[in-house]
């Protein structure tokens, strides 16, 4: 089945663990915490892989985990053992990115592409009554 789709151009994407997250490619499926050596907003595993046509085309996106949090830093020298270094290095990281500490690397929308919330019914307004048969006069004959 494989070898036919690849005769009419339609390829395999399978991003490796540790590509950076692209949600033109790819679907958050679950986030993961951090582990040593991951970087935030990186792919963790692959759940579904995706597929293109002609190399340019999405089919279907990847459907991936994603490492998200805070990259661990080295705190200053001089920072004292209170953990106030780690503070410090926390919003200087935040300020150097334009986003705050708390914010996601991923984009809310590059989650789920699903609608979470159900809408409400539509609501239309009631049907008039229906109008009384009209009677035509008689002719005379």
């Amino acid at each position: 089945m494989q070898a036919a789709l690849e005769r009419h151009g339609v390829e395999r994407h399978d991003p490796p663990a540790g590509a950076r997250f692209d949600p033109s490619l790819h679907e958050a499926m679950f986030t993961a915490p951090l582990s040593d050596g991951a970087a935030p907003g990186t792919v963790s595993s692959v759940f579904r892989p995706g597929y293109t046509l002609h190399g340019s085309h999405i089919l279907r996106a990847a459907q991936v985990g994603v490492f998200v949090g805070e990259a661990q830093q080295q705190p200053p020298p001089d920072a004292d053992a209170e953990g106030e270094g780690e503070a410090a290095a926390a919003a200087a990281a935040a300020a150097a990115t334009g986003r705050t500490a708390s914010a996601p690397l991923v984009r809310p929308g590059a989650i789920s592409r699903r609608r979470t919330a159900a809408r409400p019914p539509r609501r239309r307004p009631p049907r008039p009554p229906p109008s009384p048969p009209t009677r035509r006069p008689r002719r005379p004959c």
